[in-house]
């Protein structure tokens, strides 16, 4: 299956996967490398299980984007956090609609 993001979105996949990248290192069997790799080729053809890993480290990252958003009082970086969860929101739609179709 093949996704297709615009050009925010895409960044926020890519971030968010650099932050999931960074908490596996040192797991022995880390999904996230190579699929950070095929999101900066901006190569999206995904696998079903690819699309399911790529859907829970998501699920993951807008759980821990929601208790930092708890946590963060009213302000220019609680507005940047509220923008970056719209738009993962975004994201985890697409991937999960993808999941449904594969």
């Amino acid at each position: 299956m093949q996704l297709v993001f615009t050009v925010e979105e895409l960044k926020v996949l890519a971030d968010t996967l650099l932050e999931c990248e960074a908490r596996a290192r040192h797991q022995a069997n880390n999904p996230v490398t190579p699929l950070l790799q095929k999101v900066l080729a901006r190569d999206l053809r995904l696998g079903v299980d690819e699309l399911e890993d790529m859907e829970q480290m998501l699920k993951d990252a807008a759980a821990r984007l929601k208790c930092e958003l708890d946590e963060t009082p009213a302000g220019a970086r609680k507005d940047e956090l509220l923008r970056r969860q719209e738009m993962l929101e975004r994201v985890i739609d697409r991937v999960t609609e993808a999941c449904v179709m594969a």
